[in-house]
């Protein structure tokens, strides 16, 4: 089950202080979200298909100037360190979904 706060986006990397960041991984939209903080620590934007896919990277990638923003969840996933919670510029920030179909 999914929390109900899963909109919630987190700074995942290896264990270290925050200026020692260079690059953040996720995907395009999630880092939209998230500028303050991203103008603030002035780092390289990588674009990932998926914010899960840039957790995977950081953790395969083992550099501790890499990191990921992604839910929380996503530490204990793939062994990574919480660096920064809650780090999406609108604190109550959500996704929305909209389905659209034909009915036959």
């Amino acid at each position: 089950m999914w929390p109900r706060n899963s909109s919630n986006k987190s700074l995942l990397g290896r264990k270290g202080p925050l200026d020692s960041i260079r690059y953040v991984h996720s995907k395009k939209e999630v880092l939209q979200q998230c500028r303050k903080l991203l103008d603030k620590l002035d780092v390289e934007l990588v674009f990932e298909k998926s914010s899960a896919e840039a957790a995977r990277n950081i953790r395969s990638s083992g550099c501790s100037d890499r990191a990921a923003i992604v839910s929380k969840y996503a530490a204990e996933l793939y062994g990574l360190e919480v660096l920064k919670e809650k780090v999406q510029d609108k604190k109550k920030n959500r996704t929305e979904f909209v389905i659209l179909g034909l009915d036959y």
